[in-house]
């Protein structure tokens, strides 16, 4: 039973290994219309749930700690690697609109991740002026023949 006011130290390993998270009484949501077994499922579906949540913070926390990185630099990265899977051209001022700091924090954060070879600057070639970021992270990179062609995922390499 968990108790408001009561830390969390002071509760048995008992008590917090039989803790519920989700129920099926609920005095927040009228639930009248299902049934016991839709009930159970919806329970079995918010626990599946968080479990999902906990194995990503697990798995987020485990990077950043391999990788030491900072939430900023790691959002800047997942960022970095979607960009690249879409083919898509990434900016600083990007990163700094979806991490939500300024550039002067922008600017710090690039010369992080190039320092740690997670991140390469360029410039675009269309411009030649503005500068463009690129994952150097494998996930999402198209595979390669042995010559180093580039082949659509799913399709055989070309014959040389």
């Amino acid at each position: 039973m968990y108790y408001v006011g009561v830390d969390a130290s002071e509760r048995s390993a008992d008590e917090l290994a039989n803790m519920r998270y989700f129920s099926t009484d609920s005095d927040l949501v009228d639930r009248s219309h299902l049934s016991e077994a839709e009930l159970a499922q919806c329970v079995q579906v918010m626990q599946a749930l968080h479990q999902w949540q906990n194995a990503a913070r697990a798995l987020s926390a485990a990077s950043k700690r391999y990788m030491k990185l900072n939430e900023s630099d790691m959002r800047a990265i997942r960022m970095l690697i979607r960009a690249k899977q879409q083919g898509q051209i990434i900016t600083p001022k990007d990163i700094a609109r979806e991490v939500e700091i300024s550039s002067a924090s922008t600017t710090k954060l690039v010369d992080r991740l190039v320092a740690g070879d997670h991140v390469i600057r360029s410039r675009i070639p269309a411009t030649g002026v503005q500068r463009a970021l690129r994952s150097l992270s494998t996930l999402g990179a198209q595979p390669t023949t042995q010559s180093g062609v580039s082949t659509p995922e799913g399709s055989p390499p070309p014959r040389l």
